[in-house]
């Protein structure tokens, strides 16, 4: 399930970030333009990138799992249904 808050709020500083980084490139030489797009693409690797590659898959990962047969098969590994 995707919360619609957060979706915006996320893509939002994205595009942001990525506006930013263009701005800096643009405004190539002025004072402050290379730490502004290191800044962005720091952003955009370490928030944007790693939830597309690595949360997203993993949620999605989570949510096809069948909960009730997941708790069995531990509770059965951990002994809890020994006595049954």
């Amino acid at each position: 399930m995707i919360n619609p808050l957060f979706l915006g709020a996320f893509l939002g500083t994205t595009l942001l970030s990525l506006a930013t980084a263009v701005v800096a490139i643009m405004s190539w030489g002025d004072e402050g333009s290379l730490s502004t797009l290191i800044g962005s693409v720091a952003y955009l690797a370490g928030a944007f990138l790693v939830t597309a590659a690595g949360n997203v898959p993993m949620n999605n990962a989570l949510a096809a799992v069948d909960a009730t047969r997941a708790l069995r098969s531990l509770f059965l590994a951990l002994g809890a249904g020994a006595g049954d």
